[in-house]
Order: structure tokens, then sequence, then C-alpha cells
């Protein structure tokens, strides 16, 4: 079992060595979710700034990414310091750490169906087993009842 489990299908949730965690500021959950279910890219600091705090000022939003992700790091503890990279430029969620994440699973399972040669799926053993795995990830839609009034371009 992976150390960090992450779920942004349905109601988010976060498990940090099989413990419920419940992240203290919407903001480092926004910052997580969006760090790890977009983990194949690196993301400028000024970006994240735009997205979270689009109202404030420059400085004010990046010293707001400042406090979020070290707030974020501290209470993720160990599982934090494999998952998160960052540095004065960028910060990104580490694709290799040790960390489960629906979105990902589920994604991976779809493209392995589309990509297997058959010609049928339904006549596929292997292929109705993962879209079973697949339907079990799906808890209900992403960051379902989640989204930060303050913050439209993280909403969309």
């Amino acid at each position: 079992m992976a150390h960090l489990t992450i779920g942004l299908l349905g109601r988010p949730s976060i498990t940090c060595a099989g413990q419920p965690l419940e992240l203290r500021l919407r903001k480092e959950l926004a910052l997580l979710a969006f760090l790890a279910a977009e983990q194949e890219h690196r993301h400028s600091r000024e970006a994240l700034a735009g997205l979270l705090w689009p109202d404030d000022p420059e400085e004010t939003a990046r010293n707001n990414l400042r406090v979020v992700l070290a707030g974020l790091r501290r209470q993720l503890g160990a599982a934090g310091a494999g998952c998160l990279a960052a540095d004065r430029q960028h910060v990104r969620f580490v694709p290799e750490s040790d960390h489960a994440l629906d979105v990902r699973a589920f994604r991976e399972l779809l493209a392995a169906v589309r990509a297997h040669a058959h010609g049928a799926a339904e006549r596929c053993e292997a292929c109705v087993a993962r879209l079973a795995k697949a339907a079990d990830l799906y808890q209900g839609e992403f960051l379902a009842g989640f989204s930060l009034s303050d913050s439209p371009p993280f909403d969309e």
C-alpha cells in the first residue's frame, strides 16, 4: 500500500500511512489536488499563485503560496518530503513518489482497455476486469463538493 493515498474522484480524501489526513486550509487541498492531478508537469510558482489567488497582488499571492506549500509539507510529513519538489521557480508533484492517486489509476485502466487489441472490450476478460476496477475507483465527479469561491480559475 502506498504511503500517501489521494482520492479526487468524489469527495476529496487523503490518507498518510493509512491514517486519514484533514488539511487545515482549503488552499492546501486545492494545491495538492492540482499538483497531483497534473503531476506530469512542473508548474511555475507564478502560475500557481495566479490560479489560487487571482485577485491578489503578485507579491501577496506568491507569499500565500509559500505559506500554503510549507503548511502542506508540514502536514504531509515524510510523505510530503518525497512527493513534492520545489525550487525558487517551480513546484511539482513527484510521479515516482510512494503514492496512489485514483485519477491516475482510473486513466491508466481506461488507457489499457483502449490500447488492448481486441474486437470488443465486453468479451475480453482482462478488459472487463480493468473496467470493473475503474468503476470501483469512480466515487463521483472530480473533487465533488469542493470549490474555492475566491478562485474562479481553480474551479474551472
